[in-house]
């Protein structure tokens, strides 16, 4: 079937589709200027809009939303494009939003989802979702979740304007590629595993400037190291120290769960942090959230003959430096760091802080 005979099928089954969603008016003329006008869907015919695509553009997948908070429906169609061999990688996915202008008679207006720097939508699987993750604009933005495993790897946020001429145009307001992307409302979290240390990751949050991620006087995002998968149940444990003084940290907030991972009385004789004690310039009080910058790996070493006294106990000694930056209420980006020296000892096979010093003292 020819490309002409596949719009002329198709634009008749467009006028078919429209003309039964019309309600028929029988109004009496007093009223007739009350009536609600017409509101047209392209839900029905959405999956007919793969056979109008270029050849080049190999059909994914089509869904319908209200992507311009108008209460009508619009179409989304996914397609893939520059498409290399199985065994090269993957391919790059984009899409396009086809709207009716609800004129009579209407038309449909492709919106081609563009990004800056001509990035594209997905790899995997693409999910498109309506959801409010921007306080700057009314109702909700047109998301695109590229889906690995579960894992969130890719997302696009967009936002339907309306003033852009002359049709109108869906602008790109945020994107983000990583190993894992956390969306909550004016915050993204970018997660890039680190291979060579287990379970860990840096973490960089973006903070939108309410309506976007582009503009030029949004904060600037910060970093952390955190937990690739959440911090393990028995973190104490591990083979890897440092992560007990990561833990600690995550937990700095609440003081019966960070007087967990110290060895018994060493909580006391600290002071129990609350006076800047375990690192941070401030009281414990006045810390909404403490950012691990550096984290080295623990320097072990047996404090007795393993071979005839500490048996499975050994390494039982253990000294961790890490980088930290204390979150106040006045103070949540440029922060002060701090160089701390951890010391650590093992009891019953459990890694328990010790004492600190500032690498500076």
């Amino acid at each position: 079937m020819s490309r002409t005979t596949k719009l002329l099928i198709f634009g008749i089954l467009l006028i078919l589709s429209l003309a039964c969603e019309q309600t028929v008016n029988t109004s009496t003329p007093e009223n007739k200027s009350t009536a609600a006008p017409t509101t047209y869907s392209l839900k029905d015919l959405c999956p007919e809009l793969r056979t109008i695509l270029p050849k080049d553009w190999h059909y994914v997948n089509s869904s319908s939303f209200d992507t311009a908070g108008d209460a009508g429906t619009e179409c989304i169609v996914l397609y893939q494009f520059d498409i290399v061999a199985e065994s090269q990688g993957k391919n790059p996915i984009s899409g396009v939003v086809y709207q009716l202008d609800n004129k009579r008679p209407p038309y449909i207006v492709p919106y081609e989802l563009t990004l800056p720097g001509g990035d594209h939508l997905c790899e995997h699987s693409c999910r498109p979702l309506m959801k409010d993750v921007l306080s700057g604009h009314e109702g909700e933005e047109l998301i695109f979740q590229d889906v690995e495993g579960e894992i969130i790897t890719r997302v696009s946020i967009f936002h339907w304007n309306p003033s852009f001429e002359p049709n109108g145009k869906y602008e790109a307001l945020g994107h983000f590629v990583g190993d894992k992307i956390i969306l909550e409302k004016n915050t993204a979290k970018v997660l890039i595993r680190q291979e060579e240390r287990p379970q860990l990751a840096i973490q960089t949050t973006y903070h939108a400037q309410e309506k976007n991620y582009y503009a030029t006087d949004i904060p600037s995002p910060t970093h952390e190291i955190v937990f690739w998968q959440g911090e393990p149940k028995e973190v104490m444990l591990t083979p890897h120290p440092e992560k007990v003084v990561l833990a600690f940290y995550n937990h700095y907030l609440n003081a019966g769960e960070a007087s967990l991972y110290f060895a018994e009385g060493k909580w006391a004789e600290l002071g129990h942090c609350a006076n800047a004690q375990c690192g941070c310039n401030v009281p414990r009080s006045e810390v909404r959230h403490v950012r691990v910058l550096s984290l080295s790996s623990a320097d072990t070493n047996c404090s007795c003959d393993p071979l005839h006294q500490c048996e499975n106990n050994c390494p039982d000694r253990a000294t961790v430096k890490v980088t930290i930056a204390c979150e106040t209420q006045d103070c949540d980006v440029a922060c002060p760091q701090t160089d701390v020296i951890w010391h650590l000892i093992r009891v019953d096979g459990y890694w328990k802080l010790s004492n600190m010093k500032r690498a500076s003292e």
